[in-house]
């Protein structure tokens, strides 16, 4: 899997964040293979990160059995059938912004 060429994975954090019309951010359940919570910003104008990080946020190395089982877990949440009815119009901007929120304290520690 792609996490294994991460370099530093031992520092290394990751958090789940889809959109379509709204953001998607998942809240990892404490044991492996449990359902995500999913949080919805649907706020275009003004994105913001719904939880805390360390809500959102899981270490590459320490949390990876979750990581993996969230990835099997990803495909059936986001088939092509449960998308046939959305809307053509996305929201990238908010979505990489609310991403920028997210990460940018992060690495500060390192330098």
């Amino acid at each position: 899997m792609c996490l294994d060429y991460i370099p530093n994975a031992e520092h290394a954090s990751i958090c789940f964040v889809t959109f379509d019309v709204c953001i998607h951010f998942y809240q990892l359940s404490s044991h492996v293979g449990g359902d995500p919570t999913v949080l919805w910003v649907s706020d275009q104008q003004d994105p913001f990160v719904p939880l805390p990080k360390n809500k959102l946020l899981l270490k590459v190395v320490e949390d990876r059995e979750k990581i993996d089982a969230f990835l099997d877990k990803i495909l059936t949440m986001h088939t092509f059938e449960n998308k046939k009815q959305q809307s053509p119009y996305l929201c990238t901007g908010a979505a990489i912004i609310a991403a920028k929120h997210l990460i940018e304290d992060e690495g500060k520690h390192l330098q």
